[in-house]
C-alpha cells in the first residue's frame, strides 16, 4: 500500500506509451496501405488482420482512459480531450495519494495488470502478422 505512488505511475505511463506506441504503428500501417492500393483493391488477408487489431488497441485505449481517470491531477477538458486525438501527450500529472485513491489503487490493480497483458498480446500478434508478411 505504501509503494502506490510509484506502482501507479510506473504501470500508468507503461501502459499509456505502450497503447500510443501501437495506436502510432496502425495509422502508420493504415496510411501505407492507402498509398500502396490506389486503384488496385487490397485483399481481405492484408487488411483485415491490422483493422481487427487497431479495434481492439482503440478499445483498451477506452478502457486505459476511464481507469487512469481517477488518479489524474486534472481531469481532461472536453477541448484537451479533442487535442488528445490529434496529439497525444505521453506525460500525465497524477495526484497525490491520498488514502482514497491507495483503497482505489488496490481495486483497480488487477484489470491494469489484466490490460498490460491484453496489450503485450495484441503487439505479439502484430509482430507474428508483419513477420508472415514478409516471409510471404
Amino acid at each position: 500500500m505504501w509503494a502506490a505512488p510509484r506502482e501507479i505511475r510506473g504501470y500508468l505511463d507503461s501502459i499509456r506509451s505502450e497503447l500510443y506506441g501501437e495506436r502510432d504503428y496502425f495509422k502508420a500501417a493504415r496510411r501505407s496501405s492507402k498509398s500502396k492500393g490506389k486503384g488496385v483493391s487490397r485483399s481481405h488477408h492484408e487488411v483485415g488482420p491490422l483493422k481487427i487489431l487497431n479495434d481492439s488497441v482503440k478499445h483498451l485505449m477506452h478502457k486505459f482512459k476511464n481507469l487512469e481517470e481517477p488518479f489524474l491531477r486534472y481531469p481532461p477538458s472536453r477541448k484537451e480531450m479533442d487535442m488528445e486525438k490529434s496529439e497525444p501527450s505521453l506525460r500525465a500529472e497524477y495526484s497525490d495519494m491520498s488514502l482514497g485513491l491507495r483503497y482505489i489503487w488496490l481495486r483497480t490493480k488487477p484489470e491494469l495488470i489484466s490490460l498490460a497483458n491484453d496489450v503485450t498480446r495484441i503487439q505479439m500478434r502484430r509482430v507474428a502478422f508483419d513477420t508472415g508478411s514478409v516471409l510471404a
